[in-house]
């Protein structure tokens, strides 16, 4: 995840590590908090393991507001 502030600078970048791909569902839950002026966030998706021509489903991906 990349937040980013009013001027679309980046404030802060965390990762969350997937176990490698597989054939199989994983789950994968992150509790992660966004930096104090944090205006917008980007999701980016990325495998160091993946090719081309490999696919990635997601199901029940959400970002919530803690307050």
């Amino acid at each position: 995840m990349k937040w980013f502030d009013n001027s679309q600078t980046l404030l802060q970048s965390d990762l969350v590590p997937l176990n490698g791909l597989t054939n199989s569902w994983q789950q994968v839950i992150a509790n992660l908090v966004a930096p104090a002026g944090t205006a917008t966030a980007y999701l980016d998706l990325y495998s160091p393991s993946g090719k081309a021509g490999d696919s990635l489903y997601l199901d029940d991906v959400m970002l919530t507001d803690a307050d």
